[in-house]
C-alpha cells in the first residue's frame, strides 16, 4: 500500500515537472493566450503524449499543433506558427554552432566526388513561413512594452532564425532570397555550377 502510494506520489510530481518545463518553453504563448489556456492545454499535453524521449531538451515539439486544436484557439488564427516560432528560438538558443564551411572550400571538391558531399546547416539555423507576421510579434512581446493599440494583419513572412548559447537573432527573408532547408544543397550546388535562377520554394 505505502509502494503504491509512492508510486502515485511520483507520478503527480513527474506530470507536474512536466507541465513546469512546457511553461517555461512557451512563456510567449502563454503571454498571447493567457497562462490558464497555456497550463491547462499543458496538462493535457503530459497527458494525452508523455515523453518518448529521454532528452527533456526534444519535449513539446507538438505543442504548438496541440494548442491550435484546443478550444479558443479558433479566436487567434496565428496561435499555432506563433508557437512554432517560439519553440524554434527555444531550440537554436540551445544550440552550439560548428565550424562553418566556405564556399570556396566547397568548389574545390571535384566533380566525382561532389555527389558524395552531404551538407548540414547549423544547428542554430531554421527557417519558417507564416502567413501572418508573427516575428513582429515577438519582437513586442520581448520588448516588455503594452502599446495602446496594436494592429496586427495577416501577411506572409519568411523567416531566418539564427541562433547559440543562449541568444537568437530573426531575419524576415524576401520571397526569392527564402529557400526551406531541404532546398538548400541544391542552391549550393547551382551556385556552384554558375547558376543563376533559384527555384521558388513551394507555399
Amino acid at each position: 500500500m505505502i509502494r503504491r502510494r509512492v508510486l502515485l506520489l511520483t507520478g503527480v510530481i513527474t506530470r507536474t515537472s512536466l507541465v513546469t518545463a512546457l511553461l517555461e518553453k512557451f512563456p510567449a504563448v502563454a503571454w498571447l493566450m493567457g497562462s490558464s489556456f497555456v497550463t491547462e492545454a499543458a496538462q493535457a499535453f503530459v497527458h494525452c503524449r508523455p515523453p518518448t524521449a529521454p532528452c527533456m531538451a526534444e519535449y513539446g515539439e507538438e505543442f504548438p499543433e496541440f494548442l491550435a486544436g484546443r478550444a479558443g484557439a479558433e479566436r487567434v488564427p496565428y496561435l499555432r506558427c506563433f508557437a512554432r516560432l517560439e519553440w524554434c528560438l527555444g531550440q537554436i538558443a540551445l544550440s552550439v554552432a560548428r565550424p562553418s564551411l566556405a564556399m570556396d572550400a566547397l568548389a574545390a571538391v571535384g566533380n566525382d566526388a561532389l555527389p558524395d558531399v552531404v551538407l548540414t546547416l547549423q544547428p542554430g539555423l531554421n527557417y519558417l513561413e507564416a502567413s501572418w507576421p508573427i516575428d513582429d510579434l515577438m519582437r513586442l512581446y520581448l520588448s516588455e512594452t503594452a502599446p495602446g493599440q496594436y494592429r496586427f494583419e495577416p501577411a506572409d513572412v519568411r523567416l531566418e532564425l539564427r541562433g547559440a548559447r543562449g541568444a537568437f537573432h530573426i531575419d524576415r527573408l524576401d520571397a526569392g532570397a527564402f529557400l526551406p532547408p531541404k532546398d538548400h544543397a541544391r542552391a549550393v550546388d547551382r551556385r556552384r555550377r554558375g547558376a543563376c535562377s533559384r527555384r521558388r520554394p513551394e507555399l
